[in-house]
């Protein structure tokens, strides 16, 4: 089993994808990854994933890429009583989140 060292893009976004994780939820993420932000945090713990943790980056990234969401702002965090993030879905503001981008796939 590889073992691949986290970039300093990859523990952001992964950070955005914990505190964001129940707003994924809601939008219909849906895993076997079970539990997600135990495996997350488990890899930027250890600054490091495995193929098969690879496989469902690869699932969730693919996920993120088909809402739309183009970027992200590495700080922003989901809020129930606001609509920032699902304005940030269909607009375009920089750079594409690609799987290559995120994850060298």
């Amino acid at each position: 089993m590889n073992t691949h060292f986290l970039t300093i893009e990859q523990y952001t976004f992964l950070m955005w994808v914990n505190r964001n994780y129940e707003w994924l939820k809601g939008k219909g993420y849906r895993t076997t990854w079970q539990p997600v932000q135990h495996n997350i945090h488990r890899i930027m713990v250890s600054s490091g994933y495995t193929d098969e943790d690879r496989e469902y980056l690869k699932e969730l990234i693919r996920f993120i890429n088909g809402m739309g969401l183009k970027t992200y702002k590495r700080d922003w965090t989901w809020d129930k009583k606001g609509a920032e993030l699902d304005w940030l879905v269909n607009t375009p503001m920089g750079g594409y989140m690609s799987e290559k981008d995120a994850f060298g796939l």
